[in-house]
């Protein structure tokens, strides 16, 4: 997992490289079920901006 470190110096609109792995849940509820699929990050990059 990805801790508070990791993020230090990324903010909101920057472009960033993420890798890990899919994890694929399933939830019950009565007669339904559901599925989501997750990325659980275990490393976070942020990439160098080119200037116009």
């Amino acid at each position: 997992m990805v801790g508070p470190r990791a993020l230090e110096g990324i903010g909101k609109g920057d472009p960033v490289l993420v890798h890990g792995h899919l994890v694929r849940r399933f939830y019950r509820s009565g007669a339904g079920a559901r599925s989501l699929t997750e990325v659980v990050a275990t490393g976070i990059k942020k990439l160098a901006t080119q200037e116009p």
